[in-house]
């Protein structure tokens, strides 16, 4: 099959070696649709909440469109380590927050999760600026 999309896009590019995007693209969503068909299929009791929407299913999709949000708006800066450090350092505590909330008060539903998007993003205009200059600082004493 691999050779099949390689000799697809040998005819689209000018290059023999590469890969057609639309191609890579779509091949992990059909795997991942198949996949997901055969396992509602052969195992439906595989699923705790067959109709519903799980709250920790919508933390983790919620949790995933933000950072990657974050990634993607801040793109340009990627080679900085502090970036990835100061990333990786709110992707903790918002997980962290999210598990200690859940555990002693009650999952977060759907019109709360306005409220943490907004109080994350202030802490990232406010704050990832100064925190990334701070390692920088740190990372060149440490390293030069």
């Amino acid at each position: 099959m691999f050779a099949m999309l390689q000799k697809a896009s040998a005819k689209n590019s000018k290059q023999n070696n590469r890969w057609n995007p639309y191609l890579l693209g779509v091949l992990p969503a059909v795997l991942l649709l198949g996949f997901t068909a055969a396992q509602q299929t052969l195992f439906p009791q595989l699923d705790p909440s067959p109709g519903q929407h799980n709250s920790e299913a919508r933390d983790a999709f919620f949790t995933l469109l933000f950072f990657l949000f974050l990634v993607d708006s801040l793109w340009r800066l990627r080679k900085r380590v502090s970036l990835w450090i100061s990333i990786s350092m709110l992707f903790g505590l918002h997980v962290f927050g999210l598990v200690i909330y859940d555990t002693y008060f009650q999952p977060l539903s759907l019109w709360q999760w306005d409220f943490v998007v907004l109080a994350e993003i202030a802490v990232v205009m406010f704050l990832l600026d100064s925190l990334m200059k701070r390692l920088d600082r740190l990372y060149r004493k440490k390293y030069s």
